[in-house]
């Protein structure tokens, strides 16, 4: 014993010894089991621990302190689902607040345990981890501009697109709409990695929170885009997508990819939306007249397709081109 190396089997006497443990332990871009594998095996001493360390965290009043020991606690192995959920829980209260956000990204593993548990084999955790994401993110540039150079937003991407769980493509997605409005750097981000065809597929779904979401996000990356962007989403054919998706249906997602098309029709110069809107073949005109005359539509989409119908068809007439 004598001999023996002092450091082997060191319990953790605080918090902060468990945050250094995953300081050391976390690497960004490892997958959960190589994370796994290298988080040392704990004695019953060390549970008794962890026990009482939860305890405290829920317990304790410093906002700063909580967050750094309730990061420690979700990257320790021997904690249940179910602790862990209670942690992400009072996290996602506490991080509500900007400031208690900023520290939290300012954290050099929070990140990387948000990967870690956007992976976890448990549902709850993976939904939890994207909703505390887009809590940390949402309305505030300086987590937005901390995240750039991290893999979250390719992991929400591939979240939305291969989880088979709706409620985590859902809060997936709404991690991306956090970190990208009102953010140019990770806006431009998400398009260089083609996030408008992930968000095309999720429109397209059989999952209707999943659609709406994916089309609020939509309307409010046309309304943040560059020309350039626009010219991508018209080379893209989404015009004809888009219309396709409305049909004469009058649902909440109905009107979200109106207002779209209002604003590309809007921001196109190249005249290209508004060419496509007039193709015969679309129905885009009997699927506007259908609303501006049905009973009980409201007046905000009334107006946003009265508007689209003077746009698109009213106006041509009037240019003297002869209508179909």
């Amino acid at each position: 014993m004598a001999n023996q190396d002092p450091n082997d089997n060191r319990h953790p006497s605080s918090l902060q010894d468990v945050l250094n443990l995953c300081v050391a332990n976390v690497q960004p871009g490892e997958n959960q089991q190589e994370q796994d594998d290298s988080i040392q095996q704990t004695s019953q001493t060390d549970k008794e621990f962890l026990h009482n360390a939860l305890a405290e965290f829920l317990e304790a009043n410093d906002d700063p302190k909580r967050i750094r020991d309730g990061l420690a606690i979700l990257n320790t192995k021997e904690v249940s689902d179910d602790d862990k959920l209670d942690v992400l829980e009072l996290l996602l209260e506490l991080c509500s607040n900007i400031d208690c956000a900023n520290v939290y990204s300012k954290l050099d593993v929070s990140f990387a345990i948000a990967l870690l548990l956007l992976s976890s084999s448990s549902r709850n955790i993976r939904a939890g981890a994207a909703e505390l994401l887009g809590t940390v993110f949402q309305n505030n540039p300086t987590c937005q501009i901390l995240a750039i150079n991290t893999p979250v937003l390719t992991k929400l991407l591939d979240m939305v697109e291969n989880d088979e769980v709706d409620i985590c493509r859902v809060k997936a997605l709404y991690g991306i709409s956090c970190l990208t409005r009102g953010s140019e750097p990770n806006l431009s981000n998400f398009l260089k990695r083609d996030g408008l065809s992930y968000l095309m597929r999720a429109l397209q779904s059989q999952v209707e929170k999943l659609q709406l979401k994916s089309a609020f996000l939509l309307r409010s990356t046309i309304a943040d885009m560059r020309v350039d962007g626009v010219e991508s989403m018209v080379n893209m054919g989404m015009t004809s997508q888009l219309i396709g998706v409305i049909g004469t249906d009058e649902s909440p997602l109905s009107e979200h990819l109106l207002m779209c098309i209002k604003l590309l029709i809007e921001v196109d110069p190249s005249g290209r939306v508004l060419h496509e809107c007039r193709q015969p073949d679309l129905g885009f005109q009997t699927a506007l007249e259908c609303r501006i005359n049905a009973d009980g539509c409201d007046e905000e989409t009334l107006d946003t397709c009265r508007c689209l119908h003077r746009l698109c068809f009213e106006q041509t007439i009037s240019d003297g081109e002869t209508e179909r």
